[in-house]
């Protein structure tokens, strides 16, 4: 199994339900570091032959380096939402790498969004799930090719995609698809109660963040009807009358 964990995105609450499944199993989680990427590729095929779950910050392609036969599983978030959380984690971490530019130079939200400070902020969902490198992928060099790369890869390579804000019926989703008994969170982490709604923030901000991740909410919306369709697929009793398009009013 292979969980790509999509920055601010829910992943680390996922991440301990999805280790949880593999109890005394052999794990290899990425942390976002290039080089490990390089130094998994460089293990010998047996060695990469023993993982019995691959996850953490790794995008689409990792699979090409597993012996054995694989499936991936994600969560997607609403890209509005996910760069105004993202900004309000990097002024309450001082140990976040973004940190020193972002309060140092008292950068707003607005700012934060335009000035697209590091890829993560520049259609990072659709990067993580396209089989190219995405440090490989210049701020602003996002393809119409690989927003359709991104969709193909989920559609046909994902036992199951999440969506955050339905975070519930995607854990129903995971016990269905793969019989797994235990999915309750056993906490919510990296969860940053201060900061404000989508609906308290300028309309000039949001405008501006969604014509950047242009091709990340296009992402979304596309993931959100396979929500639908798996949630059918699988069985599993919905609790929800649906979602606002990505970056409405929340």
């Amino acid at each position: 199994l292979i969980f790509s964990h999509i920055p601010k995105a829910a992943g680390t609450t996922l991440q301990e339900i999805v280790v949880r499944q593999f109890p005394g199993g052999r794990g290899f989680r990425f942390t976002g570091d290039t080089q490990q990427w390089n130094d998994f590729r460089a293990l010998p095929p047996d060695e990469r032959a023993r993982f019995d779950v691959v996850h953490g910050h790794v995008h689409f392609g990792i699979h090409e380096y597993l012996p054995d036969p694989a499936t991936y599983i994600t969560m997607l978030r609403d890209p509005v939402d996910r760069v105004v959380s993202h900004y309000h984690y990097v002024m309450t971490n001082p140990g976040h790498y973004l940190y020193k530019k972002i309060a140092g130079g008292s950068f707003t939200l607005h700012d934060y969004a335009v000035t697209r400070a590091s890829h993560e902020l520049d259609n990072d969902q659709v990067r993580w799930l396209c089989s190219r490198h995405h440090f490989d992928v210049p701020v602003g060099q996002v393809s119409r090719q690989m927003v359709d790369e991104a969709k193909w890869n989920l559609e046909n390579c994902f036992s199951v995609v999440g969506i955050m804000e339905r975070f519930n019926e995607s854990l129903e989703c995971l016990r269905a698809a793969f019989g797994w008994r235990d999915v309750a969170p056993s906490s919510s982490r990296n969860v940053n109660k201060s900061r404000p709604r989508l609906n308290d923030i300028p309309p000039p901000t949001l405008d501006a963040i969604r014509q950047i991740n242009r091709f990340d909410i296009e992402l979304y919306d596309f993931a959100v009807g396979l929500f639908e369709e798996q949630l059918a697929r699988l069985g599993v009793r919905t609790s929800s009358q649906g979602l606002t398009p990505a970056g409405g009013a929340a």
